[in-house]
């Protein structure tokens, strides 16, 4: 389940100098590193509504209640994070991950974040379902509270960029962790090998985080090379949001970047966009499920992205859109259903769950919607409500810095240029003729169809 901002909470734990500190006397070694990470994500937390809590262990300072695995440590290594311990044994925080008005801070006695604290009892009187973890370290902290987490039935997502642990080892079993958990939402999952199918041997099907086979041979020396072939020989791209001038920015920037160790930069190859097979493919695979999975994959080739846009909003890019009002309100075939499109590789999906025995016919549904829409068959208050939706969206994006840094990403990665005001004021002038010639550019690519095996 995706996190819903309305329903949903930040939790960093034990984000503390005592931890995070090379020379704090609990040093998780790979924590600092991660402090950028997770300053973002607080970050976005605040801009998004979602409420955040900073949990974190004080110390007693006679240490009465230290774990009795790290007792020894803490008294060697100067009863970090106790009252009155200061400088990198302190329990206060690194900057950028201090408490805010609003936040909420918890005091924990051991490593789960749920462990005889108020947090349960906080979190249900906000009416948060999803939990969002972050913090120190993985094996421990991040696991316990992960555990007791589901156990009281919150949905949990684990920010990994935003976590650490002592040792490569240590971290890479918990990637390896991460890489199998994906499997264990099948609405994502069926998106994946949707995905995969059709873009089978391109970047684009690379998972996030990687496969099992590749994360096994991480090992301090390939990190190294890898993350020294990074920073030499990468695109670099900044994005500012601020009101200060531009070259006292740019300036600052160079300056702070100056040093590291730049050589020649390799162009990326161009975003491959391949053509759907003359006849579709059809992939039907078996899990643990009690509710069909259906994902539908189509080729684009028009290059008038603003009518693609709204072609694909009125299909079932919205809660007015054909896929919603019929194929699931009207007909009552899909649990869900809603499609996406995307630029840089001209790809249109549709994601929906399905009864098994309903799989066909919600298939031929979701056609006849994509035909409707092809053939120009909607009215005036669909195109309007599509047009108003995108404009709302895109207008409201100079609300959020990391909105607007995520659209710019966006149209980087896409090799695009329009800003927001711009992308809003071109997709005003698209009309319908413009919407109905792009949407006759879709044909179809691949069917994935995700089944329970009592049903196989």
């Amino acid at each position: 389940m995706k996190p819903n901002p309305t329903r949903s909470a930040l939790l960093v734990i034990d984000m503390e100098n005592g931890f995070v500190e090379p020379e704090g006397g609990h040093c998780i070694r790979f924590a600092k590193s991660t402090v950028p990470a997770c300053c973002r994500a607080v970050e976005l937390a605040r801009e998004k509504g979602i409420p955040v809590f900073f949990v974190k262990r004080i110390y007693r300072a006679d240490g009465s209640d230290v774990e009795l695995t790290r007792y020894a440590g803490w008294k060697a290594g100067g009863r970090a994070c106790a009252p009155a311990s200061r400088g990198p044994n302190s329990a206060q925080a690194p900057e950028g991950l201090q408490p805010q008005p609003g936040d909420y801070t918890i005091i924990k006695p051991r490593w789960s974040a749920f462990f005889q604290t108020e947090l349960d009892l906080i979190l249900r009187r906000l009416g948060v379902r999803t939990v969002i973890l972050t913090g120190t370290t993985t094996p421990n902290c991040i696991r316990t509270t992960c555990y007791d987490a589901i156990a009281l039935e919150y949905n949990t997502v684990v920010l990994t960029d935003c976590c650490s642990s002592h040792t490569e080892e240590i971290q890479r079993a918990n990637l390896l962790d991460s890489i199998r958990s994906v499997r264990n939402d099948k609405r994502d999952w069926a998106d994946i090998r949707l995905m995969q199918e059709m873009c089978a041997g391109e970047p684009y099907s690379v998972l996030r985080l990687g496969d099992e086979e590749t994360a096994s041979r991480l090992n301090n020396q390939t990190l190294y090379t890898h993350g020294q072939a990074l920073l030499s020989g990468s695109r670099v791209e900044l994005i500012y949001c601020g009101g200060a001038e531009e070259r006292r920015v740019e300036d600052a920037v160079l300056s702070a970047l100056a040093k590291l160790p730049r050589g020649s930069q390799t162009p990326l190859p161009p975003v491959r966009r391949a053509a759907a097979p003359e006849t579709p493919r059809c992939i039907i695979e078996t899990m643990d499920v009690t509710q069909g999975k259906l994902a539908m994959g189509y080729r684009c080739t028009s290059d008038d992205y603003p009518a693609m846009v709204l072609a694909n909003l009125i299909f079932g890019g919205t809660s007015n859109s054909k896929l919603f009002l019929n194929v699931r309100e009207k007909h009552s075939l899909c649990y869900y259903a809603s499609s996406s499109y995307a630029r840089s590789k001209g790809i249109l999906t549709v994601s929906s769950g399905v009864e098994v025995t309903d799989f066909e016919r919600a298939e031929e549904e979701i056609e006849r919607q994509l035909h409707a829409v092809q053939q120009g068959d909607w009215e005036d208050w669909e195109q309007e409500g599509a047009l108003q939706a995108i404009r709302t969206s895109l207008l409201s994006l100079t609300d959020s810095q990391g909105a607007l840094e995520n659209f710019y990403l966006g149209q980087i990665a896409s090799g695009a240029t329009e800003t927001p005001e711009e992308l809003a004021s071109s997709l005003q002038q698209v009309t319908k003729e413009r919407i109905v010639a792009a949407a006759r550019t879709v044909t179809p690519d691949t069917v994935y169809f995700l089944r329970g095996k009592e049903e196989a």
